[in-house]
């Protein structure tokens, strides 16, 4: 195995490629190119992928990654970050069920687009820290069994869940007594009338165990 101490950082300006998986010790990024996931070098790139020791995994505006996630395995992982709007959460349930060393989980997705998919029993069992669309986080922790240690939640700051959306997430937190830290970002500020006058089911009052919460209104687009 060949080991690097600095970060592997592939892009559009790497034209790093070798007949033989190339091995590496760290972090790993992959940011904004198709090329590595093309027919000459998705087996390669695979190869390399699994052959390394890789602790950290960022993939960025990766499309073309989705339909080949199910033959990347990296056993060693525990942060994860993945920033692919057009990238669906079904593309992701097989990849999170199996890297159970995962302990810090950033997704930033599209929407999801089966309303039937579910993680697996035991999925996410070292999870801490989850940030992820609220549709993603409602997949996560909705079901039992899944993600018992998420102690930080957050609300990818793009995402704007409907005020009954929102009650649906709390609900689900404060079901998860591990959780202590909450982050919320509103939709814009004239939707929090909205927010104040909702009359449906509430949970604020349930989230007794969170210590720190954190409520950012974004600008007006």
């Amino acid at each position: 195995m060949v080991g690097v101490e600095r970060d592997l950082i592939l892009g559009e300006s790497t034209t790093v490629f070798q007949c033989q998986p190339f091995v590496i010790s760290g972090k790993v990024e992959i940011l904004g190119t198709s090329v590595l996931f093309s027919t000459p070098f998705l087996d390669w790139t695979i190869a390399s992928l699994n052959a390394s020791y890789i602790t950290k995994l960022t993939l960025r505006a990766l499309d073309a990654v989705r339909q080949h996630l199910s033959r990347i395995r990296v056993n060693h992982l525990w942060p994860l970050a993945i920033q692919s709007p057009l990238l669906s959460p079904s593309h992701l349930v097989q990849f999170l069920s199996r890297h159970y060393p995962l302990v810090r989980l950033l997704i930033d997705t599209g929407p999801v687009d089966d309303t039937s998919i579910i993680l697996p029993s035991g999925s996410l069992a070292n999870v801490t820290r989850l940030y992820a669309p609220s549709d993603i986080i409602l997949l996560a922790l909705s079901e039992r069994g899944i993600a018992l240690l998420v102690a930080d939640v957050g609300i990818k700051f793009k995402d704007r869940p409907s005020v009954a959306n929102l009650q649906k997430l709390l609900r689900v937190v404060a079901a998860h007594p591990y959780v202590c830290n909450f982050h919320i970002a509103f939709a814009p500020l004239n939707q929090t009338h909205e927010w104040l006058d909702y009359r449906g089911c509430r949970f604020e009052s349930r989230l007794t165990h969170i210590k720190y919460l954190s409520v950012v209104v974004p600008e007006e687009d």
